[in-house]
């Protein structure tokens, strides 16, 4: 299974990188990013998430960007992933490469609900110099939506600390999210 996979994954990436293509199905009106030929493998269930994780390793460690994307635009279209994906969508993240889907990882990390993400999402709300985000600290902000998402002790522990980050965007969205989850620490800083 895992050279279907993996010749599925690479032509999708094939797809994603032709611009031609990309042009073509936006004018008959799909969606080019739909991964098609990926999706009936996965609805004919020709491989499961322990074929993706083997896939998004390999991809990762061989530093093939093209089916990184893939595999992180796969993952997103799901309903959830499973806990054994985190380790892996954090240690991509903290590579800080432009060219990798980090948006999705970070919308992948709150979406697992799992506190080992916490680490790597607080370092994203406190790096300004995030590569390939804007200086809207657009990435800080969809992190801060994953720790609220996250929640617990720790994920609200990270909110209350950012209360201090330098931008006021951050603060405000910080103190709304605490504030949603009836924590006291919402007006600190005020």
């Amino acid at each position: 299974m895992s050279n279907i996979l993996k010749e599925v994954v690479q032509s999708e990436a094939n797809k994603l990188n032709n611009s031609a293509f990309i042009e073509e199905q936006k004018q008959l009106g799909r969606n080019p990013y739909g991964l098609a030929d990926l999706e009936s493998l996965w609805n004919n269930q020709r491989f499961t998430f322990a074929d993706i994780l083997h896939e998004l390793t390999d991809a990762a460690r061989k530093r093939l960007i093209g089916r990184i994307k893939v595999i992180l635009l796969f993952l997103v279209s799901r309903d959830s992933i499973p806990s054994d994906f985190v380790p892996l969508l954090c240690e991509l993240l903290e590579l800080r490469d432009g060219n990798i889907a980090n948006e999705d990882i970070i919308e992948l990390l709150g979406e697992a609900g799992d506190k080992r993400a916490i680490p790597s999402l607080v370092n994203v709300v406190w790096d300004d110099g995030f590569p390939g985000i804007d200086e809207n600290y657009w990435a800080a902000k969809k992190a801060i939506q994953s720790l609220s998402e996250i929640g617990g002790v720790e994920g609200r522990t990270a909110l209350s600390n950012a209360i201090e980050h330098n931008s006021t965007e951050i603060k405000e969205e910080c103190r709304q999210l605490l504030r949603m989850s009836g924590d006291r620490n919402a007006s600190r800083g005020i």
